[in-house]
């Protein structure tokens, strides 16, 4: 039984050795970056600027409905990484495109014309769509190298303080966005704050281009891509995590589309009203509660 002492201590001091510090620290470093881009991308920002364009119900379910759609890429690209073992080139590959599918999408009142302005709703969604694509090469390929990266005696610990750190980042860049959706008018304040927000998250996967990830062996045997999604379905575990999640996500995401706009619209709270109630007082829940469980894990 080990003491207290060790579940005190930080990750770092449990750390192999320097190299894999510096990978970790990367790994930190670049959530952090990124979240000036993540957390304004599902958020009120991006219900106002679908709003700006004139979205009525419809198109805001599909905002909802759209990327999780196109998730379903995912199981393609799975089957890609394990046949070919080049997951450090298809994660950069689709995190640039996903990054940059958002700094578009921060130009579309200047890239469609006013005369196309109806236009504008549907290259927005297609946008939309292509990021969600793109990024579940980023999805796949980071949750299997975490796996391999993070050794699993700190794993607990680690998890815990990137998630902390995100969770910081992501509260001071809906506060900035917020404030600038708030106090620029028009169509440029969306404009500032995607295109900031595509940037870096440009800057976040272009910190992975040193970075080493494991070498994959190539797959060498046949099987299809339909024996590899049935292979999840025959450990039971796997099994009621995927009904969970099923239920979990049918819930939120039936509602969760409506949510900003019912605020913005129906309640009339600006843009820093809504991040500071509906993300400061679950994000400092998660500050204060995640190193306990970190220690626990």
């Amino acid at each position: 039984m080990r003491d207290l002492r060790f579940w005190n201590r930080s990750y770092r001091d449990l750390v192999p050795s320097q190299d894999v510090l510096h990978q970790l620290d990367i790994i930190i470093l670049s959530a952090a970056v990124g979240m000036f881009l993540f957390a304004n991308t599902g958020g009120a920002a991006l219900t106002g600027y679908a709003s700006a364009f004139g979205a009525g119900e419809f198109v805001f379910g599909l905002i909802s409905a759209l990327p999780i759609l196109a998730s379903l890429v995912q199981l393609y690209v799975s089957y890609l990484i394990e046949k070919t073992g080049q997951r450090k080139k298809l994660f950069l590959i689709g995190g640039v495109i996903q990054r940059t599918a958002w700094v578009v999408v921060a130009f579309i009142p200047i890239l469609v014309p006013e005369f196309a302005a109806s236009s504008r709703i549907w290259v927005l969604l297609t946008l939309i769509t292509l990021a969600a694509m793109a990024g579940s090469f980023v999805n796949v390929s980071h949750v299997s190298m975490m796996a391999e990266v993070v050794p699993m005696e700190i794993r607990g610990r680690y998890i815990t303080t990137r998630q902390r750190t995100t969770t910081l980042f992501s509260l001071a860049a809906g506060l900035g966005a917020a404030f600038i959706l708030d106090h620029l008018p028009g169509y440029w304040g969306y404009t500032v704050v995607f295109g900031v927000g595509g940037l870096c998250g440009i800057a976040d996967i272009l910190l992975y281009t040193k970075f080493e990830f494991p070498q994959l062996p190539r797959n060498e045997r046949r099987f299809s891509l339909f024996e590899g999604a049935l292979g999840c379905f025959k450990d039971e575990k796997t099994r009621r995590f995927l009904v969970f999640w099923m239920v979990w996500g049918f819930g939120i995401n039936l509602s969760s589309a409506f949510f900003n706009k019912y605020a913005l619209e129906m309640l009339g709270l600006s843009f820093t009203q809504i991040i500071l109630f509906g993300q400061i007082t679950s994000n400092l829940l998660s500050i204060f509660v995640l190193p306990r469980w970190g220690r626990c894990l």
